[in-house]
């Protein structure tokens, strides 16, 4: 075989990985084939003069650990030399080792020089480390090599799988097998650059996991048989340090099984035989702390770059610790579902993938590249949007499709009934309708694919969110139904609701009842409740990281703790108008009353501040970027978060009841007289001042 080949390395915290590219084929290098494995681990054992590397030396882990050197690349970034087995270690040298190994399995299917050889790096490295990595590769015998960041070499990934637009702001969420780190990205013509300073944590990742799923399994064996417990943990003789290596090992291949939401067993040595049992619930409350403090390291991260979580078109998701189940969930909870969460099929390889993916140009023709107005039968819901569509439906029972770019048609059925609200994905759009119908469309051709009916009438629209669809009714309280099928999942009958849809964060649906109630549902019953008044909650509800923002129909404004413990923290007569829910944004809560302002208070201690003037009833209000949205009258007008101003957006002339949606620069408007409209969020922004 003849030269035309690329190599590309990805040194990872726990293990090493790498590609290759021929004959415009990207893929997947096996490092061991003979056990048919694509990687090695990030070890090295120190054998007198040599640095022996491979999957050979794990079974010296435990015999020789003074001898092992883990996670060499931290030795780069460190610059830390090593004293083992009676001699300084150049922290070079095993890093160099590592890459002779790459290099030789690349060589042995090609034998010539490759055309390119790319390093992937974390881009929290400085220069110095960057050039410790060189020389390394340097000794290695890679000669020239090119340096790629990681979160760009995975956007590069992503990148041609799902089309991006010039200018769209992404973020990377890289969970590896010892660290963490993450960077906002921003797309260029020919690739992305970091869009501010990327950020970390060191100390988290799926070793951090394994620890935490081995903590559970100690505890079940101590209370299982304490004396048999504790020969195993709290012994140092070989033996018991022989079964701890063991039992670590199986716990860390237990992860794929509770990832797919499998109970497993974990030792079976007696008197612990067959093995002790594990549970996903279990495991996901181990490590909902760690994941819950790398979505907060993600969302600093974001706010360092001077961007707000709602600015992002997507999360990418690599590490193969990613890949459990709730970090996904997790991050979505804190996104409220308006940021798409994307995953690989295997996250761990996206990174070396990528470091060799040609990026297409951006696709500018997925997103709007001019304003469009088009005209419905009847009065249409607030817009939903997914991929490269717009949907909304009709007071007529009518539901469209329009191309998100042009403003095209693509294609539009006939209901039954008023539709009341859409919600869509990739692959689904489902809607809801007064007769208490839930139907499921394809998103790309209208075929409706099922329908279930449950009790109407049916006030607010469906909520998706992952794999369920959540609806609410007035009388037959919360129903939770498959996204694949419409099959119920459950229902809980006490979350009856009057006019607020659900909301789901982290696992649970928060929802506003008819009876005054707060509710939070995960099944059947609910987990908490708390009363806020005797009149029905109105309106959406707004959930914090740590509060739920809830409006009564009396006009009061409502604060309650995530965790729902304590009751109601503080409320307002804020005069709020039904229907519309409070908006939470960077610190404050705002409130429309029913007499054309916008009530703003603080937070966390519900202190009033400053209202904002909206000159007429408002019927929905948007906060995005630095600032909000508000539709007051036969306006749409955009409110300064800063000093107040608010100013109406020009070409706009017409009701709009409905919530705006945001995409590629610009806003999404449905107004009652059948209008739908895109319009440019910088010509939204310079309108005429109205203050």
């Amino acid at each position: 075989m003849t030269g035309g080949w690329g190599l590309a390395i990805d040194l990872g915290t726990c293990c090493v990985t790498a590609a290759t590219r021929y004959d415009g084929e990207v893929a997947v290098l096996p490092l061991d084939p003979g056990r048919g494995d694509h990687s090695i681990p990030a070890l090295v054992l120190v054998d007198g003069d040599e640095l022996v590397v491979g999957r050979e030396i794990v079974d010296q882990v435990t015999r020789f650990p003074e001898r092992i050197i883990r996670s060499p690349r931290h030795l780069l970034w460190a610059d830390t030399a090593l004293y083992v087995e009676g001699r300084w270690i150049d922290p070079v040298d095993p890093v160099a080792a590592l890459l002779r190994v790459v290099s030789a399995a690349a060589r042995h299917r090609f034998p010539d020089e490759p055309d390119s050889t790319f390093l992937t790096y974390p881009a929290r490295w400085d220069e110095p480390a960057q050039r410790r990595l060189r020389e390394a590769a340097h000794r290695a015998g890679l000669g020239e090599v090119v340096l790629l960041p990681e979160p760009i070499a995975a956007a590069r990934w992503y990148a041609t799988r799902k089309p991006s637009t010039r200018g769209a702001v992404v973020a990377v969420y890289d969970l590896g097998g010892g660290s963490f780190d993450t960077a906002a990205l921003r797309r260029t013509e020919t690739g992305f650059e970091l869009a501010g300073a990327a950020g970390g944590l060191d100390e988290v990742g799926g070793e951090e996991f394994d620890r935490a799923l081995l903590h559970v399994v100690q505890r079940h064996a101590r209370l299982i048989d304490p004396d048999a417990a504790a020969k195993i943990w709290d012994a140092a003789d070989r033996p018991a340090v022989m079964t701890q290596y063991r039992w670590a090992v199986e716990a860390r291949e237990a992860k794929k099984t509770l990832s797919r939401r499998n109970p497993c067993l974990v030792g079976g040595e007696p008197p612990f035989s067959p093995g002790i049992q594990v549970t996903p619930d279990e495991f996901e409350e181990a490590i909902g702390l760690a994941v819950r403090r790398t979505v907060t390291e993600l969302g600093r991260t974001i706010r360092a770059a001077g961007l707000v979580m709602d600015e992002l078109d997507a999360v990418y998701l690599t590490g193969g610790s990613s890949a459990i189940p709730l970090v996904s969930q997790t991050i979505a909870g804190r996104l409220q579902d308006w940021v798409a969460v994307e995953i690989a099929a295997d996250p761990k390889h996206a990174v070396v993938l990528g470091a060799l993916t040609d990026v297409p140009p951006p696709d500018d023709g997925a997103r709007p590249a001019r304003p469009w107005r088009q005209r419905v039968a009847g009065r249409p819901t607030a817009p939903a949007l997914s991929g490269s569509s717009l949907f909304t439906g009709t007071d007529q029972g009518r539901l469209y499709a329009f191309d998100l770019a042009t403003g095209g048609r693509r294609w539009q059925t006939c209901g039954y009934a008023p539709i009341t609200g859409a919600a869509a994905t990739e692959e689904l759009v489902v809607i809801g309708d007064t007769d208490g119908r839930v139907s499921a469309y394809s998103s790309a051709t209208g075929d409706r694919r099922w329908w279930r009916q449950l009790d109407g009438p049916l006030a607010t629209g469906p909520r998706v969110h992952g794999e369920h669809v959540y609806v609410a009714f007035e009388q037959s309280g919360l129903h939770c139904l498959a996204l694949a099928d419409g099959a119920t999942t459950w229902q809980c009958r006490a979350a009856q609701a009057k006019g607020s849809p659900p909301t789901v964060a982290d696992g649970l649906v928060y929802l506003g009842g008819r009876k005054g109630m707060l509710f939070a549902v995960a099944g059947r019953q609910p987990e908490w409740r708390v009363r806020l008044s005797s009149a029905p909650v109105a309106g959406p509800i707004e959930v914090t990281g740590s509060m739920i923002f809830a409006a009564t129909e009396d006009g009061q404004l409502h604060a309650v703790p995530r965790h729902g413990l304590g009751g109601v923290r503080w409320q307002q007569p804020a005069g709020v108008s039904p229907g519309t829910g409070p908006r939470y944004h960077r610190g404050r809560v705002y409130a429309a009353t029913g007499d054309g302002r916008i009530a703003v208070f603080d937070a966390e201690n519900g202190r009033p501040e400053p209202m904002l003037r909206a000159g007429a009833p408002v019927t929905a209000l948007v906060p995005h970027g630095d600032a909000l949205y508000v539709a007051a009258g036969s306006a749409l007008s955009v409110a300064s978060v800063a000093d107040g101003t608010v100013r109406r957006v020009h070409g706009i002339d017409w009701p709009v009841e409905a919530a705006p949606a945001f995409a590629g620069g610009f806003v999404f408007l449905c107004g009652t007289g059948g209008q739908v409209a895109a319009v440019r969020l910088e010509s939204a922004r310079s309108g005429d001042d109205d203050r």
